[in-house]
């Protein structure tokens, strides 16, 4: 078993998460969050809405409307919310390989092994993470 805070968590080289560090991670998984939804709003709305200035964090399938894009990824987000704090917050989804904490930081709706849902391990075994 990995070393855990006493709530089931773990880092990803193994150290327990601090409360300070769910707390930062729980921020920016609400400011992202709200920044996509806000996004998706205003696209849904016929409003003057881009995904230029928005970064996904993995590569989408071709064909994909901007909506749908949006809603994955706000998906992904609520996902992360759900998983921290938990056993598998900072495990890949797909392999429960431990991820690096320091990417988990920065980016926490990162789910899976060699970036945002890319894991060799994934359903379809492309390394193209999930659907």
């Amino acid at each position: 078993m990995p070393p855990t805070d006493g709530r089931g968590s773990t880092s990803g080289a193994g150290e327990a998460w601090t409360d300070a560090e769910l707390a930062l991670a729980r921020q920016r998984l609400m400011r992202q969050g709200m920044a996509v939804n806000d996004r998706l709003v205003r696209l849904l709305a016929g409003k003057d809405a881009t995904l230029a200035t928005l970064t996904l964090p993995w590569q989408e399938r071709p064909g994909l409307r901007p909506d749908e894009k949006l809603r994955r990824y706000l998906d992904r987000i609520v996902a992360a919310q759900r998983r921290i704090g938990g056993p598998d917050w900072g495990r890949c989804v797909f392999c429960a390989d431990r991820l690096a904490k320091a990417a988990v930081l920065e980016t926490p709706w990162l789910d899976g092994c060699a970036g945002f849902g890319r894991c060799a391990r994934s359903a379809d075994g492309s390394g193209a993470g999930r659907g």
